[in-house]
């Protein structure tokens, strides 16, 4: 009874926040118009979530509530502010309606941007309940070639801020997979087909749900790249190959912070003081400026 109890917990929240969500974008009362995105975004995380969940006992949320909060949320954050900055190089995307005041603009990067690695994740673990089993895995990563990795994920972005285009862009989606190929059991994921195809599955499903919340959403993000191209959503329709490569980055990571990053107080103080100073700066210097 318990269980079921919190099945529809689960549920009712998710639908609640979904629903919130779409209301705003047919009743656009600011300041919370602003939050269309987070608010829809988190829904359906919590919607996929409980579908994960009943299906195989595993999920995000449910599994493991307590890193998600005090470590993935944060880490999120700033890892997308990361492609932030990459685009102020190479424009790709605006965002349009942003809000003026300060603080509200703080809120809104951050819950918008806290949902990007879980949104991917559970895309990816509805197709593929073993993550734990890839987070687990042993392998020799002591080889000294292996270093060469980030030295390369670095020389690219050296490369991209000091000749930007287009093409070099695209290579930011996977510079931090192959910064962080030496922490990750790389042979063991590239070995399993079943988990290949569920990230590039998952991340066609999760990227699809992004791009129509967006859509719809007060606050958004505009595509400058192929205008005069097929869309998708506000989305060039190629540009939904560009979430496999991100997708494995995302998966990257979060074996990464599975595998190597504890929970305790101080490390969540830090990662949350270091998202919001970042995302205080990105709307402070460029986006409001």
């Amino acid at each position: 009874m318990y269980k079921l109890n919190l099945d529809n917990t689960q549920l009712f929240a998710g639908i609640i926040l979904l629903v919130v969500g779409i209301s705003l974008i047919f009743f656009p009362i600011k300041p919370i118009v602003y939050f269309t995105y987070p608010l829809s975004a988190w829904g359906v995380i919590t919607i996929i979530d409980l579908i994960s969940w009943i299906l195989h006992k595993k999920s995000l949320i449910r599994s493991s509530i307590k890193p998600l909060l005090l470590t993935i949320i944060p880490v999120s954050v700033t890892f997308w502010l990361f492609f932030e900055f990459t685009n102020l190089v190479y424009k790709q995307w605006v965002y349009i309606n942003v809000p003026h005041n300060i603080i509200e603009a703080i809120l809104m990067t951050f819950f918008s941007f806290s949902t990007v690695i879980p949104l991917i994740i559970e895309g990816i673990w509805l197709l593929y309940p073993n993550i734990q089993n890839i987070i687990e895995a042993k392998e020799n990563n002591t080889q000294n070639y292996l270093y060469l990795f980030p030295a390369f994920a670095i020389i690219l972005i050296l490369l991209y801020i000091k000749y930007p285009s287009f093409i070099l862009a695209q290579t930011m989606w996977i510079t931090p997979l192959i910064f962080l190929i030496p922490l990750i059991p790389f042979k063991t994921m590239i070995q399993d087909r079943r988990f290949i195809i569920s990230v590039v599955i998952g991340s066609v499903i999760s990227g699809t749900i992004w791009e129509s919340i967006n859509f719809w959403a007060y606050t958004k993000w505009k595509y400058l790249i192929f205008p005069h191209s097929l869309h998708l959503f506000a989305m060039p329709i190629f540009g939904y190959l560009g979430y496999i490569p991100f997708a494995f980055t995302t998966i990257s990571l979060y074996i990464v912070l599975e595998r190597y990053i504890k929970v305790n107080a101080l490390r969540t103080i830090l990662l949350y003081t270091i998202a919001i100073g970042i995302s205080t700066i990105f709307i402070t210097k460029y986006i409001l400026a």
